[in-house]
């Protein structure tokens, strides 16, 4: 919702669907030799924190959603929030297969995490 009010598109969009199709994310990013290189003890940590740190962005990310879509409704958006997800996954699951230099997999193994 940020990047949407941030992009000011609600100044020409007066109806938003809220799909899903999009999650933004912010993650930890270190090489993996320098990860590897540090005892197990501070792995677990770096790992433990990474993971409270985005369980928290993740509650902090549906707080300020829920304010920004009210917001949206009072500068006169409609917020539609009863879409079929299921039904617009499988319309638009053909795409992922139009990028033949994905990963093999990828977009399953991507599916199944963000699934969990």
């Amino acid at each position: 919702m940020a990047s949407l009010v941030a992009a000011k598109l609600q100044e020409e969009r007066k109806v938003l669907s809220v799909t899903g199709h999009f999650t933004q994310f912010l993650g930890y990013v270190m090489n993996e030799k320098t990860f590897r290189g540090y005892p197990a003890d501070i792995q677990k940590v770096l790992t433990e924190e990474a993971q409270k740190a985005g369980e928290r962005m993740t509650q902090t990310t549906i707080e300020n959603d829920k304010k920004l879509m009210e917001d949206l409704r009072k500068q006169g958006v409609t917020v539609v929030t009863d879409i079929d997800t299921k039904s617009f996954r499988a319309a638009t699951a053909s795409v992922y297969g139009a990028f033949p230099k994905w990963t093999p997999g990828l977009y399953a193994k991507v599916r199944k995490t963000l699934d969990n």
